[in-house]
């Protein structure tokens, strides 16, 4: 599947992105490197050397460090332009070079800096002591947003901060966060053999977890950490959402890896990359632990053979009145089930699905589901993503659904395979509270992108006259919930969605 639209999200502007790292002769590392990734990725660079590096793909020779007045000055000729809106900061040759960066970049209000804490090369070199480590870090992290030690480096930077450098990347990661850095990501990859997932743990206040893809065959390659640190600089800078941005930068580096196994220069590949056109599979999962899950078993997949309209109701009495009409799915929604006899509901819904052949997706109430042999699925939010529903729906042998947004949350909803993802909201809608900016069209077609191996439903605002551009992405359903609910006749407009498949033009009422 090729994608018709851009997949980087619309930015107004090229975001301005610094780059304060050490050079390499050969451009696959350093800021030579990160400038190229940051103009692949939509941005505009611009920054600084902190270190002079005599260096290929073959060894690092020797080291110049740039003078602390020099780095200073030309940090402060760069904030007289104005600030950026995202900074990657990768090697930094001792304290006096990271008092400076500190002391500029404390100048800065809400930008992301990104610090990927170079310790020696790919070639084995290290760059300092484990204490000359400890001391830049002190000085850095106050103004740091991210960390992206690889496990070397963040198992140096454990001992430097007095603690445990045992464990794995998640182990690291939670140390590091509760040492004071805001959010940790400690790349797993030089713990994965060829063939097996590679685990990027991610620490932050909030929410840890793992993101995980196969480690290819070109996984030992030239500037992997800065790619990944500064390709997340980039997609911060554009306003992407931290936890959308991990999982794009990621999938960025696995397209390049795929990439480099092409393109060889000397002893290790080095990363080519000219855009951000990720495939369907190089994007990674999320999930709370490690992948792959061995409790989640994959959920019967929705057929993609006579897709349709999915329609949302609120009540067994809508499910009654539009199953005779065509219907593959109907799926009923009650939000509120205060005063209303939940099981009745849905035992009345299931006797007017099973009368017409309709399947029913129960939204939410899972266990309740549970207690009415012949429903076929049910549908879960974010929220409810919880490891005993989808070890008991899927035990009971229903179809799961689950609701997406975003690249995080299409990430971690296919952690799961389940039969089918939702994503959403595609156009202004009145049957909810928006916590969310509609997609559009181009939106969904990003997200839509990312899943290669699951059947996809469109939901949000839809109605006969905006639905048709979406069948270009190969929806397996619209899910419906105003434009039936406000029609005076829903059951005639039904079969004129069903023909959208047919004749993908405006439809009739």
């Amino acid at each position: 599947m090729t994608s018709p639209v851009s997949l980087l999200p619309p930015c107004p502007s090229p975001p301005l992105i610094w780059t304060l790292a050490g050079g390499d002769p050969d451009g696959g590392a350093g800021l030579q490197a990160d400038l190229k990734t940051i103009q692949a990725l939509g941005g505009h660079g611009a920054g600084t050397l902190t270190t002079h590096i005599a260096q290929n793909t073959r060894a690092v020779r020797r080291l110049w460090p740039v003078a602390p007045e020099i780095l200073g000055t030309e940090l402060d000729a760069l904030l007289e332009e104005g600030p950026p809106d995202a900074v990657k900061v990768g090697a930094v040759p001792g304290r006096a070079q990271a008092d400076v960066i500190a002391r500029v970049l404390g100048r800065l209000s809400e930008v992301p800096v990104i610090w990927d804490p170079v310790q020696g090369a790919s070639s084995g070199e290290a760059f300092r002591s484990d204490s000359e480590a400890a001391d830049i870090a002190r000085s850095l992290q106050p103004v740091v947003s991210v960390i992206t030690p690889n496990l070397t480096e963040a198992r140096a930077l454990c001992r430097a901060f007095g603690l445990s450098p045992d464990g794995g990347p998640m182990d690291l990661a939670c140390a590091l966060r509760d040492a004071g850095f805001a959010s940790v990501l400690v790349k797993g990859g030089h713990a994965a053999e060829e063939g097996h997932a590679v685990h990027d743990a991610w620490a932050a206040p909030d929410r840890t977890g793992f993101l995980s893809l196969p480690r290819l065959p070109a996984a030992d390659v030239h500037g992997t950490g800065c790619f990944l640190s500064t390709a997340l600089a980039a997609l911060l800078g554009r306003g992407v959402a931290p936890e959308d941005a991990q999982v794009a930068a990621r999938a960025a580096l696995q397209q390049n890896l795929r990439g480099a196994a092409m393109i060889a220069s000397g002893v290790r590949p080095m990363l080519p990359f000219a855009s951000f056109a990720p495939d369907p599979d190089d994007w990674p999962l999320w999930s709370d632990a490690p992948w792959p899950a061995s409790g989640f078993p994959a959920f019967p997949r929705m057929d993609l053979d006579r897709p349709g309209v999915h329609p949302i109701v609120d009540r067994a009495s809508e499910v009654a009145r539009l199953a005779p009409h065509g219907l593959r799915w109907i799926q009923i929604r009650i939000k509120d089930p205060s005063g209303t006899d939940l099981d009745a509901e849905i035992a009345a819904a299931l006797t007017a699905c099973r009368t017409h052949g309709v399947r029913l997706i129960v939204n939410d109430h899972w266990e309740a589901a549970l207690r009415h042999p012949g429903v076929w699925g049910v549908h879960l939010g974010q929220d409810d993503l919880a490891p005993d529903a989808i070890v008991a729906i899927a035990a009971a042998g229903l179809r799961l659904g689950l609701s997406t947004h975003s690249w995080f949350e299409i990430a971690r909803a296919r952690t799961v395979r389940p039969s089918y993802i939702a994503i959403g909201t595609i156009h202004q809608t009145t049957s909810k509270v928006m916590t969310w900016t509609p997609l559009g069209v181009d939106g969904f077609a990003r997200l839509r992108h990312t899943v290669p191996d699951i059947p996809v439903v469109g939901i949000g605002g839809l109605t006969l006259e905006n639905a048709p551009p979406l069948l270009a992405h190969r929806p397996a359903g619209l899910a419906v919930i105003s434009a039936l609910r406000d029609s005076p006749h829903p059951e005639r407009d039904i079969p004129a969605w069903n023909r959208l498949w047919a004749d993908p033009e405006p439809g009739t009422r």
